[in-house]
Parts: C-alpha cells; sequence; structure tokens
C-alpha cells in the first residue's frame, strides 16, 4: 500500500493518525475530507483553466525536440481548435 511506505519513517502514533485521516479522505467520513476532495476538484479546475490559456499553447509551439513530440502537439492543437470552434457554433 502506498501510504503504509509513505508512513513507514514516521514514528507509530503519527503513523496511525497518518493513516486514520487517509482512509476518512479516501471513505468521504467527514465534512472536513468532502472540503480536501473538493479543493483538490477546484484546484484541478484552475489548472485547467491555466492550461487552456492561448498563451500557454503558444508557449510551447516551438519546444517540442523529435519529431514525434511535434506530432503529438500539432494533433492536440488541431483537436483543440476543432472542439472551440463547435463551442463558437
Amino acid at each position: 500500500m502506498i501510504m503504509e511506505s509513505m508512513t513507514n519513517d514516521v514514528d507509530a502514533t503519527k503513523n496511525v493518525l497518518a493513516r486514520e485521516l487517509w482512509r476518512e479522505y479516501e471513505d468521504n467520513a467527514s465534512l472536513e475530507a468532502n472540503l480536501v476532495k473538493d479543493f483538490d476538484k477546484v484546484e484541478m479546475i484552475l489548472q485547467a483553466l491555466e492550461y487552456e490559456t492561448y498563451e500557454f499553447f503558444l508557449s510551447t509551439a516551438e519546444k517540442f525536440q523529435t519529431e514525434i513530440g511535434k506530432s503529438w502537439a500539432a494533433e492536440i492543437n488541431s483537436r483543440r481548435n476543432s472542439r472551440l470552434a463547435k463551442k463558437l457554433n
């Protein structure tokens, strides 16, 4: 279990507490756990919003060094542009 490997070097009391809190989070067992999950989703939305900016796409345009990387980027940009065009219609 990942949580066990992350808490192996923590003293026993804190280890138990960390695992209990993780289980609470995973099980949506408290208001606090639900709030942390909501924060996680809000952060994901904010990150998507930042990445969606045209400047972000422009800033990566000339950064790809391999032909496969360039072709993947071109395909992603093509799909993005198609999706944006559909939204405008």
